[in-house]
Formats: structure tokens, sequence, C-alpha cells
């Protein structure tokens, strides 16, 4: 089977940028509600049931989505979202890496290394330049096909550079679930563990995920690594659907 093909055919990119300032808008109103059930769908699979797949920054932050195009619908069947720290100051909420950094079984302090990089770009006044990006998910019966998998590794990594590089920001950090290796293949794509001084931040079991071990690490979107994934699917993101209070205002004054 040609899955890039399929995958090309049968799906396309979708950026939904803050939905709390588009609600009012019908699409919005069907693909957000939609995005919640895909991360409900997905985390219900591999987390302990009172797991909860989003937090106040979902209602700011941009979703990078892949979805199945159903008649006029589109359905999200993969997704991860991406915040910037000038959103969550905007909005007085919290950078959600903070949050996914408490531990369950340890006083160790692994916020501090994160504050001083997140410090250093308030004290220069960018805050716009460094962004969240975390609740990766994929409909489970997706996940199932091993090599159909090999592309959606591929899909996603595709679409998050190409939505770094052209939103020009510069550094995204996360933390990576080691159960599922998603370190293991962020490697592959220029992705580095953050350091503290000499010492590289370890893996740690998250008291939001309820002990699920993860890893912090950090992108730059000027390596190479990121710039050659962003080639890969580069037709789907050229393609892609843009909901945010500009494109959509457009599309009212047009009508």
């Amino acid at each position: 089977m040609d899955f890039e093909k399929l995958i090309t055919e049968k799906y396309r990119f979708v950026v939904l940028r803050a939905p709390y300032e588009i609600m009012d808008f019908d699409v919005v109103q069907k693909i957000f509600p939609s995005l919640i059930q895909l991360k409900t769908t997905g985390y219900r699979q591999e987390y302990q049931k009172n797991v909860l797949p989003f937090d106040s920054s979902d209602f700011v932050a941009s979703h990078l989505l892949m979805c199945e195009k159903d008649g006029r619908n589109l359905r999200p069947v993969l997704g991860m979202k991406s915040v910037t720290l000038k959103r969550c100051d905007d909005h007085r909420i919290s950078f959600p890496m903070l949050s996914m950094l408490e531990r369950l079984d340890s006083d160790i302090n692994s916020k501090d290394p994160v504050q001083k990089i997140l410090h250093s770009y308030r004290e220069k006044g960018i805050e716009e330049k460094i962004a969240y990006n975390g609740s990766f998910t994929i409909l489970p019966h997706l996940r199932e096909d091993k090599v159909l998998m090999k592309y959606l590794w591929e899909v996603s990594f595709s679409l998050m550079a190409n939505y770094y590089i052209d939103y020009e920001i510069d550094h995204v950090l996360a933390v990576c679930a080691t159960k599922f290796k998603v370190n293991k293949k962020k490697e592959e794509y220029g992705w580095n563990y953050i350091r503290n001084g000499e010492k590289t931040l370890e893996e740690y079991n998250c008291r939001a995920l309820f002990g699920a071990p993860l890893v912090p690490m950090e992108l730059f979107t000027s390596n190479d690594d990121c710039r050659k994934s962003s080639m890969r699917f580069k037709e789907m993101w050229n393609s892609k659907l843009v909901l945010d209070i500009e494109s959509l205002n457009r599309i009212r004054i047009a009508a």
C-alpha cells in the first residue's frame, strides 16, 4: 500500500489557533470538541483513567492537527498543541511545561533550569519566540499499523517543523514519554535533552500523569534536522486550513 499517497489524499493539515477567540464560529464549534475527543480517546488508551489531557492553555494554544476529510467535515486523528510563553503571560496562565515537571516521587526541583530559560526570553522581550509543545495524540487504531505509524511519525515532525519555522518560533520545549520512546524519535529530528549547567535533566515520574516516566527536551528550529523535516509532506502543509481570528474574519467579511 502506498501510505504516503493515502495520507496526502485522505487527510488535511489544520492549524487551530486560540480557540477561545473564535469559539462563535460554526467550524470551531465542530472541530474543537472533536479535538477534545481525540485527546480523551488517545490518553485513556495509555494512561490512568483520571489523567486529564487538556488544561486552560488549550483555549489559547495553537493546535496542530491532521484531520480526516469526511465530506465537508474534518475529523482530527492526530494532533499536538503548541503555546508560546507570550500567550501564557498575556492570559496570566502558567507555562504548561512547569506543571508537567512536577515529580511524583522526589523533592528534586526540575523547574529551575526551565524557569531560567523562560526568564531569559522575558528579559529580552521575545516571549513569542519560545513555545511549549505537548499533548501529542494519535487515534489508537491508527497506531496498530506499524508501517503506517512510520509515516505518521514523519507527518508529525513535518507538521511541527513547518509550524515553528513559518510562525518564527525559535525554541521549543517539551517533556517526552520514554515509555513510547518519543524521546528517541525526537533525537532523530534534532531535539536535545535540556541541560542544567554540566548536567542533563534526567527522566522522572510525572505527577500529572500519575507517575508516567518523562524526560525534558528542547528543539532549536534553526537546526538542519528541523529544516530537513519541514520538507516532508510540504504540499500538505502548503494546503493546510488555518482557523484563527484573522482568517475567519476575512471569510465572514467576504460572505
